[in-house]
């Protein structure tokens, strides 16, 4: 998912743009590789769009990399 991707819609059209260019159906892992730039609210609606995903069997797992626990 590329870090233009900054709100739920645009998360989810990026992904339906990397499995039509991959030729598949789901994939195993959707990661939100780290929090640059995200504004106030942001990260609920990224993190909410990639449950979404999830709950839709477009991608396996979900996380976060990069993050510190504060």
């Amino acid at each position: 998912m590329p870090h233009t991707a900054s709100d739920g819609q645009l998360v989810k059209q990026a992904v339906a743009e990397s499995l039509r260019r991959l030729g598949r159906a789901s994939c195993e892992l959707l990661l939100l590789h780290w929090p640059i730039s995200m504004r106030e609210g942001t990260l609920t609606q990224v993190w909410g769009a990639m449950e979404e995903l999830r709950s839709a069997g477009k991608v396996g797992s979900i996380g976060v990399c990069n993050f510190t626990p504060s």
